[in-house]
């Protein structure tokens, strides 16, 4: 009782410790550097590099920038830190959806098409897990592979192909939708992006 009593004060006394900004920094120096060399080869790659081999040189860039960005902002303390962290979180996290935003933007100008299919593809993503877990939950899943044995390698192919199927049915009608949606909207958009990213 008396060490999980100390162990609690200890854990209340580092939660209300206030953590510094160049504390913070210091222990996640390398994060730091990765994200910003991934950020400046996502923005390089998709201004510089042309055709369809440079956008997905760039996406790629921007989906590890996006994972490192996560990451980075997960290990903010949920308590908040001294003023200059908390304003340094603030601005971080302002400067990552900027990048982003600006990447899918300049994508739109390059080709609409393919802002559609990118847009499709990220959206399909977490559809189709819930799609999955949905379908595991009810038992659809088990009853289709209740004639194959657990370990057997044709259970993972058979499942490798209801998940192809479902990510593939996510993807069209998404994509079909979306296609609608923007080319509905596509001149009013063209407006707002050009403000957002014209030079004076």
């Amino acid at each position: 009782m008396k060490i999980d009593k100390d162990m609690k004060i200890d854990k209340d006394e580092e939660e209300k410790t206030e953590i510094l900004l160049r504390d913070f920094i210091r222990g996640r120096r390398d994060l730091i550097s990765s994200l910003g060399i991934f950020a400046g080869l996502a923005l390089f790659s998709h201004n510089f590099l042309s055709g369809k081999l440079g956008e997905g040189i760039s996406f790629l860039f921007l989906s590890g920038f996006i994972l490192l960005f996560l990451e980075l902002w997960s290990t903010f303390p949920k308590q908040r830190g001294a003023t200059r962290l908390a304003l340094f979180e603030n601005m971080l996290v302002l400067a990552g959806f900027g990048i982003i935003a600006y990447w899918f933007i300049r994508l739109w100008f390059l080709s609409i098409d393919d802002f559609i299919f990118v847009i499709s593809i990220l959206a399909s993503v977490p559809i189709t897990n819930f799609l999955i877990i949905i379908l595991r939950r009810i038992g659809i899943i088990d009853k289709l592979f209740k004639q194959v044995k657990s370990k057997d390698p044709k259970r993972y192919l058979f499942g490798l192909l209801l998940v192809i199927i479902v990510f593939g049915s996510v993807l069209v009608s998404i994509e079909a939708i979306t296609t609608k949606i923007i080319k509905e909207k596509e001149s009013s958009l063209n407006t707002i992006f050009q403000e957002l990213i014209k030079k004076e």
